[in-house]
C-alpha cells in the first residue's frame, strides 16, 4: 500500500442507532485499508481531527450533519433493505476505488 497510512472513516447513524456499528463491523474485514469508528451527530465532534471520510447511513444524520472541516470528506450512503448487505458491497467499491487509486500511483 503506497499510502502513509489506512484511511479513517467515521460512520454516522442517528435514526438507527445499530447501523454505524455495523458499518464499522463490516469495515472491519479491509483492515488493510480502512481504520473505521461509529458516532452520532452528538458525538462525532471528537472524531473530525481524526477522520479523512464522514459516511452518513440515514436522512437524520445527513440532515443534522456538521460543518467538516475542509480536508475531511462527506459521503451519504442510505440504508434501505439489508442493512449488512448492502453496507458490505459499499465498503468493498469504497475500498476497490482505494485499490485503483494504488496501482495507477505504481502506474
Amino acid at each position: 500500500m503506497g499510502y502513509k497510512r489506512k484511511v479513517r472513516v467515521v460512520f454516522v447513524s442517528e435514526g438507527d442507532p445499530a447501523l454505524a456499528p455495523l458499518a464499522v463491523e463490516q469495515a472491519l474485514t479491509a483492515a488493510g485499508w480502512l481504520e473505521a469508528r461509529a458516532a452520532n451527530v452528538a458525538t462525532l465532534a471528537a472524531l473530525l481531527d481524526w477522520a479523512d471520510l464522514v459516511v452518513t447511513l440515514d436522512a437524520e444524520a445527513d440532515a443534522h450533519l456538521p460543518v467538516l472541516p475542509t480536508r475531511v470528506q462527506h459521503r451519504h450512503y442510505p440504508v434501505a433493505h439489508s442493512p449488512a448487505q448492502e453496507l458490505q458491497q459499499r465498503i468493498a467499491c469504497m475500498v476497490g476505488g482505494l485499490q485503483l487509486m494504488e496501482r495507477a500511483a505504481h502506474e
